[in-house]
């Protein structure tokens, strides 16, 4: 039955949905509960970092963030008064879910409120693994984790989605004053802050980059490695993740780092068939590299293959097929069709569910 419309667990599947993220396009294929308890956090995760990107005063940003800490404080004494922690807190014994967790993410948005630059790798990783490797670590857990070697495997997963973002975000994050890339790195490449400040572009931005690539890409192979056979399956979510976001940053390597002026991004078609690995295949058909761009946000045309997108809009070379194999599947199909043009991220994904079989959120 669905959930009443000011109920907490419909306040966090929109809170879910709107973003947007490849995160949740994994969500759908899971079972119900475990889908109810990974929406519940993540729409955590998003109220926290919202705070810091949302609101431009640090002291009320800072204030904000407090009330978190003591929300969280009181939730696990059994008095929730957000619908997030309403929604989570049934949940969290059975998956394990620690009040330190969700404090440490909170601890990670802090930083951003007063930490601008980061001298080198290994304080960024400190942040990262706030940010992110908690966040993996929960996230392993209301999956299925069943061996403890895949905590670990969760980390350094987490730290390579977290670096993929910082490579797809330079630009936007240079906007508000943030470069998370090492000060010693762009030293060594010779990168000045003001050239990314400025959004300038140059051979040695161009090294920089594919020098932080490079290690996410290590990073992805490291975490893949420390994965248990025994838990291969149940951590399919974050395998189906992975693929998204390695796609993703092969799609930035590709468009040689163009990210100080727009904001790389896969077709909500693409994600979703990278994310089901297979049974999307079946009714899915993607005879060209599916790309999305934000619209340009310095000024200059985006382009893809030297072609400009039109201002306002996204490039979308993804195309669908109706499925031979399937014909019960074509009112679904047209569904994707329209809303693949209508650029609506919901309306496509539970258009394609249907048509898979699956239960969209």
């Amino acid at each position: 039955m669905p959930a009443p419309a000011s109920s907490p667990q419909a306040y966090v599947q929109q809170k879910a949905a709107a973003s947007g993220s490849s995160f949740y396009y994994a969500f759908l294929f899971l079972p119900p509960e475990r889908r109810a308890a990974i929406t519940a956090f993540y729409a955590f995760c998003r109220e926290v970092d919202d705070v810091v990107d949302e609101v431009s005063d640090p002291g009320v940003a800072a204030t904000k963030l407090a009330w978190w800490q003591t929300e969280v404080a009181r939730a696990f004494e059994g008095q929730p008064t957000h619908p997030v922690m309403q929604a989570l807190m049934p949940l969290a014994p059975k998956f394990g879910i620690e009040a330190r967790q969700l404090l440490a993410v909170i601890e990670g948005c802090q930083m951003d409120l007063t930490q601008t630059r980061y001298l080198d790798f290994a304080a960024l990783e400190k942040y990262c693994h706030l940010v992110a490797g908690v966040v993996g670590e929960v996230s392993a857990r209301i999956f299925g984790q069943s061996a403890p070697q895949t905590t670990e495997y969760a980390h350094k997963l987490g730290l390579a989605f977290q670096l993929t973002n910082i490579i797809r975000d330079v630009g936007e994050d240079a906007r508000r004053d943030r470069i998370y890339l090492p000060v010693n790195e762009l030293q060594q490449f010779d990168v000045k802050a003001h050239e990314i400040l400025k959004g300038v572009y140059s051979e040695r931005f161009e090294a920089l980059m594919r020098f932080q690539a490079e290690r996410a890409q290590r990073l992805y192979d490291e975490a893949l490695a420390l994965l248990p056979p025994q838990d291969r399956r149940s951590q399919k979510p974050g395998l189906m993740m992975a693929s998204i976001y390695r796609t993703l940053l092969h799609e930035i390597e590709r468009d040689r780092f163009h990210v100080l002026h727009q904001r790389i991004a896969l077709t909500p078609l693409r994600k979703l068939w990278l994310a089901e690995d297979g049974g999307a295949r079946k009714v899915l058909t993607l005879p060209d590299v599916p790309l999305r761009r934000r619209p340009p946000l310095g000024g200059g045309p985006a382009t893809s293959g030297g072609r400009a997108a039109a201002p306002g809009r996204f490039l979308l070379r993804s195309q669908l097929e109706r499925p031979a194999s399937r014909p019960q599947g074509f009112g679904a199909w047209r569904l994707a069709h329209t809303a693949s043009h209508l650029h609506d991220d919901y309306f496509f994904i539970a258009a394609c569910a249907w048509s898979l079989g699956q239960t969209p959120l």
